[in-house]
Formats: C-alpha cells, structure tokens, sequence
C-alpha cells in the first residue's frame, strides 16, 4: 500500500505566555466541541472531531501546537493508526485557528511537522524501502534502520532567516495489543494478542530557525513557505533536499 499520512501538526512559539488554556483557546477557535480535555502539568490539552479529523490542541508556556490525525482506522489494516485521507483539507481546517493563534500571540518561531508510514511485508522490506528513498543500497536481511539529516535552506519569503529541514527515515514494527474490557455493559471481550505490521516511516520537521526575530507581517506567507517545503520533500523525498 503507499505511504499513508499519519499527522499534521502546526507549531507556533511565541515570546509570552498565554493567556487562555487548550479548553478555553478551543471554545474560540472551533464550532466543533470538546470530546477530551486534560492537563499535564503545564500543558493542557483539548482533543475533539472536526470535519471528520482528529484534532489536539496543545497550549504550554511560549508554546501553541495544533495536530491532526485520522479519526477511525477504516480502510486501513487491523494494527495500523488511523491515516489522514486528504492532507490539503487538513491543512485547510488547521490554518485559520493556527493563523489566528500567531497573530494573537506573537509568534517567534514556526514548524511544520508530518509524519507518514507505508507498510512492508518484512522488516528486510521495511529496510530496502528506507534504502531507497535515502538513495543507498541496504544490505539483504538489515534491519533497525534509521536514516536522520538536516538541510537547512533560505527562506526566500525572509531575507536572513533560515529554514531547517529535519528529516528522518526509520524502520519499525506497529502493533497494538487488545485486552480485556473491563466494566462493558455489552459484556465485549476483546482477545490479547496481535501480530506486528512492520512500516517504513518518514518524519518531516521543516522550521524556522530559533533567535532569530521572525517579521509579524510575514507569518501567514512563512507559514505557507514551511508547509511547501514539507509537500516538497514528501513528493522528492531525499533527492529534494
């Protein structure tokens, strides 16, 4: 099967500390509502379903993070995360709050991240896939690949400022271990076990460079920039960089 696009998440730090929890930041920013919210020390974080999506709204000191994930794993094998079917609308649904969070918050620093996994018959597959997408001939029978670079680049959107482009192409096995329901009150019993589904996964990091002051004027057009680079490298893969 191809490459499956597994997360989205857009990421904007900024110089002060909010003033608005995940709980309350989503209240304003989506129509949809909450099916989580939770508090992990000073990060809070609101879960809910729009459009369809997975969204997580994550809200710490100097930090705002806006992820989306696939909400049910139909179509998909039995062990796999559930995938994101159309990544334009996606980042159609994620940029007008995360456009919204920056200009309210100032923000300093930006990142696109997306990960994707493909599914391989055998880990020795997981790890001839890895071989080809980073250009090397792996050897038969290899295993435990991880391949990780930084390219940085220009911005041309920001005369000055660099973009990082972090990316990393591994090798894992996914499985998801059932249990025994406890308290149903269908009485459901779900068998333990599973088999693992080995993957080759790519993870893209595409950022601005930290301390250096990014123009206000210029983040919806630099956000743009890091969401290209990463459609780019998805599409060129190493040979891109």
């Amino acid at each position: 099967m191809p490459a499956e696009i597994e997360m989205v998440q857009l990421v904007a730090f900024v110089s002060g500390a909010p003033t608005d929890n995940a709980n309350t930041l989503w209240s304003r920013l989506f129509s949809d509502p909450l099916s989580n919210f939770s508090t992990m020390g000073q990060i809070t974080v609101a879960t809910g379903l729009t459009n369809g999506i997975q969204l997580q709204l994550h809200v710490q000191p100097t930090r705002f993070d806006i992820i989306a994930t696939g909400a049910s794993p139909q179509d998909l094998p039995p062990n796999f995360p559930p995938s994101l079917q159309d990544f334009e609308a996606t980042l159609a649904l994620m940029r007008p709050p995360f456009d919204k969070i920056c200009s309210e918050n100032g923000a300093v620093r930006l990142a696109c991240v997306v990960q994707t996994h493909e599914q391989a018959v055998s880990e020795s597959d997981a790890s001839t896939k890895i071989g080809a997408a980073i250009q090397l001939n792996v050897k038969p029978n290899s295993g435990d690949v991880t391949f990780q670079i930084n390219v940085k680049k220009a911005s041309y959107q920001q005369p000055g400022l660099d973009i990082n482009r972090l990316c990393r192409w591994s090798t894992a096995s996914i499985m998801m271990m059932p249990f025994p329901l406890q308290g149903n009150p269908a009485g459901l019993n779900v068998p333990i076990g599973g088999a693992p589904v080995w993957v080759s996964n790519v993870y893209i990091d595409v950022n601005t460079t930290a301390g250096i002051p990014i123009s206000t004027g210029n983040i919806p057009k630099l956000t743009d920039e890091l969401i290209q680079e990463a459609k780019n490298i998805l599409e060129g893969g190493y040979a891109y960089l």
